[in-house]
């Protein structure tokens, strides 16, 4: 009932960009006859995230003319599951921002926050959350309206600050002499439940592949170890078929 643009059944908006825009509700005082009552966006990112890189989120908000209440904080959650609120995971963190400029019913307003990764994360749920929303609720004057704050959301925009530095191996060389010191090379599949990884030489040909933890230790199929030189990997995640490569370099 929401879902017609410009003109809707909570306000009237043009879209930021584009021809449409989503939206999201957040009860007040019982606005609505089943309770609690809470929407929130969510959308899967184009790839989990990596540790350590620091990303941006933007997206425009625009509070719909036709309420009477507007929250000067909005919030967002990065996580490795789909559905935060059916999870038991705690491996994410709510990051907030707390503005005036939320209760704009005119204008659209940039949201704007940084965050750093902890790894794996690959869905993003924008909302505003029942911990801090107390405090900042604002009754804005707009009569008639109804006692739901409801929120246009436009522009969602999640993008590295700079480059990733991704490193999918703990180093590009393999010593492979037996001294315990960086003899086995381990692919970084922190992100990947289901793969398998083959090592091919010069001409392409395979001579290992593994899909365990135990890594490579410069040998063939048969245990015979691989002569000094460049190696490759093609390391494959079996449920996206998502591709990995690079070089290795065997030195003895």
């Amino acid at each position: 009932i929401y879902s017609s643009v410009p003109s809707n059944s909570l306000g009237f908006q043009h879209p930021f960009s584009g021809n449409c825009y989503a939206g999201l509700a957040y009860e007040v005082n019982g606005a609505f006859s089943y309770l609690p009552y809470t929407e929130y966006i969510s959308t899967q990112l184009s790839r989990p995230l990596n540790n350590g890189e620091t990303l941006k989120i933007t997206f425009q908000v625009s509070l719909s003319n036709n309420c009477n209440y507007g929250s000067k904080i909005i919030g967002f959650v990065l996580s490795k599951e789909a559905n935060i609120f059916n999870s038991s995971s705690t491996n994410y963190s709510l990051n907030e921002v707390v503005s005036s400029n939320f209760i704009d019913t005119l204008n659209w307003v940039e949201f704007y926050s940084e965050y750093t990764a902890k790894g794996c994360e690959e869905y993003l749920t924008i909302g505003i959350f029942n911990e801090n929303f107390a405090g900042n609720g604002v009754q804005v004057d707009n009569t008639p309206g109804q006692n739901i704050i409801y929120y246009y959301i436009d522009n969602v925009i999640v993008e590295p600050i700079s480059s990733p530095n991704i490193d999918f191996s703990q180093s590009n060389v393999i010593t492979a002499n037996n001294d315990n010191i960086n003899d086995v090379w381990f692919p970084n599949v922190d992100c990947i439940d289901n793969w398998e990884c083959s090592i091919l030489n010069r001409w392409g040909n395979i001579v290992y592949s593994f899909s365990d933890s135990n890594g490579w230790d410069g040998t063939d199929f048969n245990g015979n170890k691989l002569n000094e030189g460049v190696y490759f990997y093609i390391l494959v995640a079996k449920d996206t078929n998502e591709k990995i490569s690079g070089e290795i370099t065997i030195v003895r």
